[in-house]
């Protein structure tokens, strides 16, 4: 049965459809809510990232029911497609193919990212044992954890991997390939983080650091993140994470 979704520029049949299974049902029901948000819990719904244009019909809803006198160019949805500020995007991994991505760009940065304070013989089976694709969906299946692409222009760059706690997140990974650094992607993944700590209603996240990875603390203490304490982990074959544990409180 058509409904007055309809009404809104750029909604088909099949929008609507995808309007009502995530909540929305009446034109004012979209006013002030977040478009990036609402794309993100479609692809979830779905199972796997659909067509980014979806995003733009949702921004163009979303100002249509939000603006008393909207401005006719803005009612057309393909003007509200990514500008130059908005090359970052974080996908959530929720399909095989997207989590042996994940995997596949572990293997890359890993080695990267370690290669001046561990061993390679300890950063393979520190990949093997945390970061392979079996050991990837086993974590998405039976503890909790969620894996997210980060993507910059279209390309897969980096991941992160989290866990919605009883009162925090706990950022267990984020990646980056060396060449996509310093293009603002740490910053958009921590507003992502941020935005599901309110949605959640969650007060903070903290994570693990490895004390010599310098680059890194410094890093997360220019996002706010704060040192609590140390800790030493054994992982086995005779190895240990010594890490600082960091934390960023949400008020």
């Amino acid at each position: 049965m058509k409904t007055e979704l309809r009404k809104i520029p750029g909604v088909g049949p099949e929008t609507e459809r995808d309007l009502i299974n995530l909540g929305y049902t009446t034109v004012k029901s979209l006013k002030g809510q977040d478009p990036e948000d609402m794309y993100m819990r479609d692809c979830l719904l779905h199972g796997h990232s659909i067509d980014r244009c979806q995003l733009y019909v949702y921004r163009c809803a979303v100002y249509y029911a939000s603006t008393e006198n909207p401005d006719p160019e803005k009612l057309k949805w393909w003007n509200w497609k990514d500008g130059p500020a908005q090359r970052v995007q974080v996908i959530p991994a929720v399909q095989k193919s997207q989590l042996r991505t994940v995997s596949r760009l572990a293997e890359e940065i890993w080695h990267e990212h370690y290669a001046e304070i561990l061993s390679s013989d300890q950063i393979d089976y520190m990949v093997e044992k945390f970061q392979s694709y079996e050991a990837i969906c086993e974590q998405t299946r039976s503890e909790g954890y969620q894996y997210f692409l980060l993507l910059l222009d279209s390309e897969e760059v980096g991941y992160m991997g989290l866990k919605l706690e009883e009162d925090r997140i706990f950022l267990s990974k984020l990646y980056l390939l060396r060449r996509a650094r310093g293009n603002g992607i740490a910053s958009v993944a921590l507003n992502y983080m941020q935005d599901m700590c309110r949605q959640n209603c969650l007060s903070g996240i903290w994570l693990t650091v490895n004390k010599h990875n310098a680059g890194s603390i410094a890093v997360y203490e220019h996002m706010g993140f704060q040192r609590a304490y140390s800790q030493i982990t054994d992982i086995g074959r005779g190895y240990v994470m010594d890490d600082y544990v960091m934390e960023k409180m949400l008020h």
